[in-house]
């Protein structure tokens, strides 16, 4: 059964009215025209007097950090680019793209490979984002339902490097789909 803790939406602001966009959440796109997910920024630059930012598919980010290798990344305006985060975080702008609430792992039909934010132990709450989903709902041997996640970062090295790391199992009464 859930508790009365749940995580925050995420919301969508402007990328110039962030401080430091670099390694970031991003949607691209345009009011009314669509949006693009998914996708991590690098830091803001400048060419011939706009500015810009390098936006790279979040597998591109990961494998650029971890392996300190160059990946292309296409530059967009700006004005075209919002940052994704937690809702206290950050001042609503409903211009943008829409808000994503978390789902119970429990109400969705599939979660493998979905982002997902776990209530971390501890005696403050707080949420553990940045993780994905390795496994569907399953049964512990203690008779709890669980799923199977792991660190973003180890999921995309999965991907290039073709080595399984290590999963977390966790209660699917406190982790929810982003």
């Amino acid at each position: 059964m859930r508790g009365a803790i749940e995580p925050e939406p995420i919301v969508a602001t402007r990328a110039v009215d962030w401080p430091d966009v670099r390694g970031h959440r991003v949607v691209v796109g345009r009011p009314g025209q669509g949006w693009r997910r998914d996708l991590r920024a690098d830091s803001v630059v400048v060419q011939d007097g706009r500015t810009l930012v390098p936006i790279l598919t979040e597998h591109d980010w990961y494998r650029a950090e971890a392996e300190d290798v160059d990946v292309f990344a296409p530059l967009v305006p700006i004005s075209r680019v919002w940052i994704e985060a937690p809702n206290a975080e950050v001042r609503v702008d409903h211009a943008g793209p829409e808000t994503r609430w978390p789902v119970p792992v429990d109400e969705k039909a599939s979660v493998t490979g979905g982002r997902i934010v776990c209530l971390a132990p501890g005696p403050t709450p707080g949420f553990d984002r940045g993780l994905r989903a390795v496994s569907e709902l399953r049964q512990s041997a203690g008779g709890r339902t669980t799923l199977l996640v792991m660190d973003e970062l180890d999921w995309y090295r999965w991907a290039w490097s073709g080595r399984m790391p290590k999963a977390l199992e966790v209660s699917a009464d406190n982790a929810w789909v982003e």
